[in-house]
Parts: structure tokens; C-alpha cells; sequence
């Protein structure tokens, strides 16, 4: 132990316990998952809202796109 202590360097104050804030974000996202599964539908239905906002996004991508390529073959 004294000589991993010796060769790890601990950063300034805020930054040594980011680790620990990740870890309770990602235990606590870890549960809410596990709660939410057991229930009927809510993953399917967040799957479904993230498939149709990514849907949505895809459309605008190819509206600009195309009034782009309008905008190009006007000028």
C-alpha cells in the first residue's frame, strides 16, 4: 500500500472525488433501471419516444439537406 501511495498522485481537491460522484450516478441510474424494468411498458416506451425523436431528426437532416442542395442549384 505505502508504495502504491507513493506512485499515484491524488489530484487537487474538486477533482479526487469526481470517481466517487461518477460511481453514485451510475449506481443510481443502475437501480432506477432495475425498478423501471420490472414494470410492464415503460421500456418500451422509452424505446419507442428515443426511436421516433431519432426519426424526427433524421427527417429534419434530410429537409436541410435537400433545401440546401435547392439553395446550391438556384445560385
Amino acid at each position: 500500500m505505502p508504495t502504491i501511495g507513493s506512485c499515484y498522485l491524488v489530484p487537487p481537491c474538486p477533482t479526487d472525488i469526481f470517481p466517487f460522484i461518477f460511481a453514485v450516478y451510475m449506481v443510481t441510474g443502475g437501480a432506477w433501471l432495475f425498478v423501471v424494468s420490472g414494470r410492464r411498458g415503460i421500456l418500451s416506451g422509452i424505446a419507442a419516444r428515443v426511436q421516433q425523436t431519432a426519426q424526427a431528426h433524421e427527417q429534419h437532416a434530410v429537409t436541410a439537406l435537400v433545401l440546401g442542395l435547392a439553395a446550391d442549384a438556384e445560385a
